[in-house]
C-alpha cells in the first residue's frame, strides 16, 4: 500500500490492480480501520508527519484493497500475510519519515535500528512469500508433467479416438 517507496528496494513490489475497481476515500479508510488497523495505525501516523504523501497512500489503496479482497476469497491465510507486509511497509516508510526529521543522534539512532529490524522482519515475510509461491509452481509443473506423460503413454488411443470423430459421418 505505501506509494512511491522512499527508500531504495533490492526488490520491486508486485503491482496489484484490479480494473474499474476502486473504492472511494471514505471505503479506503473504513476498510482499513475493519481489515488493517495496523495498515491504519502507520497511515495516521505517516499523516501526521506528511499529510500529503498519506494521501498518496490512501490512493494506492483504494486501487489495491479490491484485488486483496479477491485474493481474501481463494487465500484467505495469503490475505492475512499480506496484509502484515503492506504494515511493515508502512512502517519502513514511516520510519524514514521520522529519520530524515530527527536531528538528535540517539533518537536518529534508535529509529535507524527499528528500520532494520522493520526491514529485516519485511524482507523474511516476502521471502517466505516467494519460497511459497515457488512451491506452488513446483507443484504444478510435477501435475502437468504428469499429464503429459500420461497422454504420450495413450498416444495411440487418443489419435485413434480422434479420427474415428472426425472421419464419423454421424459426427459433425
Amino acid at each position: 500500500l505505501a506509494a512511491a517507496p522512499l527508500a531504495a528496494q533490492e526488490y520491486e513490489y508486485e503491482e496489484y490492480y484490479c480494473e474499474d475497481m476502486v473504492l472511494s476515500l471514505e471505503e479506503t479508510e473504513s476498510w482499513l480501520r475493519a481489515n488493517g488497523p495496523g495498515i491504519w495505525q502507520e497511515v495516521e501516523q505517516i499523516r501526521a508527519l506528511e499529510p500529503e504523501y498519506a494521501g498518496d497512500i490512501l490512493f494506492e489503496a483504494s486501487e489495491v484493497i479490491p484485488c486483496l479482497e479477491e485474493d481474501r476469497a481463494y487465500d484467505p491465510d495469503g490475505f492475512a500475510e499480506m496484509l502484515d507486509i503492506h504494515r511493515l511497509e508502512l512502517a519502513t516508510e514511516r520510519l524514514a519519515l521520522q529519520i530524515r526529521a530527527t536531528q538528535d543522534a540517539d533518537a536518529r539512532m534508535k529509529l535507524e535500528q527499528e528500520l532494520k529490524q522493520v526491514l529485516s522482519e519485511t524482507f523474511d515475510k516476502r521471502l517466505a512469500e516467494e519460497e511459497r509461491a515457488v512451491a506452488e509452481l513446483e507443484k504444478d509443473l510435477a501435475e502437468l508433467k504428469q499429464y503429459v506423460e500420461k497422454r504420450r503413454q495413450h498416444r495411440d488411443t487418443i489419435i485413434e479416438k480422434r479420427l474415428m470423430e472426425l472421419a464419423d459421418p454421424e459426427h459433425e
